[in-house]
Formats: C-alpha cells, structure tokens, sequence
C-alpha cells in the first residue's frame, strides 16, 4: 500500500519588503558553497501582521521560492502581490 502525503501551499497576503542585509551579505559572501539550500537567507524582510520577518528561500537547481517563518509556519511569498520599500 502506498501511503500519500499533501502539503498545503499557503501564501502570505499582499506582502512589503524591506531591504536589510546581513553584514555577511553586504560583503558579497553567500550562506552555503554552492549557492543551494532549504533555507537560504536573503537579505530581504517582509511585513506582515505588523512585524518585519527575514525572507528564506529554498533554492535548487536554477529556480527559489520565498517563503517567511511567522510562528514556525511557511507562509510562501507570492511574487505579483509584493512590493518593494527604500
């Protein structure tokens, strides 16, 4: 018997980024030699229920999706719903 496992996709509701690199970041250093991981840190922060929280991205091959962390759970950041703020 095969036993099947769904994962929901959640997404974050309309989304504002913030610019804030880490001193790592701004000196041009990346997280893992290879540039690929399950939770990748990029310098950006996203609003979202009052709070600014790091944006991740899992990243494989040539492609990477955004995602927060609010309370543990991945909320997944949809690119035509964000904005960027200075």
């Amino acid at each position: 018997m095969t036993k099947t496992t769904t994962t929901e996709i959640v997404y974050a509701p309309t989304t504002e980024l913030v610019y804030a690199p880490l001193w790592w970041q701004e000196q041009g250093l990346q997280q893992t030699a290879s540039g690929y991981g399950m939770k990748l840190t990029t310098p950006w922060k996203a609003k979202h229920n009052g709070r600014l929280y790091r944006v991740y991205c899992v990243c494989f091959s040539n492609s990477g999706t955004l995602y927060i962390l609010p309370k543990g759970q991945r909320l997944y950041i949809n690119s035509s719903t964000t904005t960027e703020q200075s």
